[in-house]
């Protein structure tokens, strides 16, 4: 670099010493040291602007590179990611066939048999006969649907919104949780597994208020405005002391990671007793819109 420094300020400032030189109509004992002096401090100057442009290059330059890595970083860890989730989404499928077709075809076939059983042996008038068939049939019931939930036929065919809805009304028909569902306007449907991953980013919140948050009503609501979808999932329950950059405690900063994945951001508040809301936007313009039927 300095090498070029130098040649360049030899290109550029002889021919300024020779024109200095010629300008002079008379020789003085002092002119040649005059003469010298100006190019010293033409020199001196050059130096300092190139040294200047190429400071400003190499920053520049250091500043891209910075900005190339970062994001080769996040493209990485995105797609590590993704592949986790996918793997997940593979391993709630085969669990949900293992439910609804295994554990669900077994227990149906149990109450075939109490029903003859009952039939043979004259047990309709049994109180504790008839309580332990509405047991099989809640538990019936409840295979069929954790095996809907963890994998939401509904999403394919309506989309995200009418699978949050099913959702909600599902966990408040069969918990004391109460959890209301509201929308506005008409989503349009998207593909690459958004609609999916979004679906399972809000079950998983209203699962952490069903665990922790000990709260008797609950509210998800999902719009979209100028190319965002934006959701809140908020509660009335206990709350936590919010810290930012602290949520493992409940596992939050796992959904950080799958939110900001999607282009998304997730914003958490919270106070001890006033309950806890979760807002999320995703820019949803960078998500081509789904051509097709999702496929689960």
């Amino acid at each position: 670099m300095w090498r070029i420094l130098f040649l360049a300020s030899v290109f550029i400032l002889w021919p300024v010493q020779a024109l200095v030189a010629q300008s002079l109509p008379w020789k003085h004992p002092m002119a040649d040291g005059n003469t010298w002096m100006v190019v010293f401090l033409a020199n001196l100057l050059v130096w300092l602007v190139l040294s200047f442009v190429i400071w400003k290059q190499s920053g520049q330059r250091q500043h891209i590179q910075s900005e190339v890595l970062q994001h080769l970083e996040l493209e990485k860890n995105r797609q590590v990611l993704q592949a986790l989730m996918q793997g997940e989404e593979k391993e709630r499928t085969r669990l949900s066939k293992d439910l609804h077709d295994g554990v669900g075809g077994l227990l149906s076939a149990v109450k075939m048999h109490f029903r003859a059983l009952q039939s043979d042996l004259s047990l309709q008038h049994e109180k504790s006969f008839n309580h332990a068939m509405r047991m099989l049939d809640d538990a019936i019931g409840e295979v069929r649907k954790t095996a809907h939930n963890m994998t939401p036929e509904i999403l394919a065919r309506k989309g995200l919104p009418a699978a949050l809805e099913f959702f909600c009304r599902n966990v408040s028909h069969s918990r004391k949780l109460q959890i209301s569902f509201y929308t506005s306007g008409e989503l349009p449907r998207f593909r690459n597994n958004f609609e999916l991953s979004v679906y399972r980013i809000v079950q998983e919140l209203v699962n952490n208020i069903i665990k922790h948050a000990y709260a008797t009503t609950a509210l998800v609501q999902i719009t979209q405005h100028r190319g965002y979808v934006n959701i809140t999932v908020e509660d009335n329950g206990i709350g936590f002391k919010n810290i930012p950059g602290e949520h493992t405690g409940i596992g939050l900063n796992s959904l950080e990671e799958r939110v900001r994945s999607l282009d998304g951001q997730l914003t958490i508040t919270a106070s001890p007793g006033c309950g806890t809301t979760a807002y999320m936007e995703f820019n949803v313009g960078v998500i081509p819109p789904m051509e097709m039927q999702l496929s689960f």
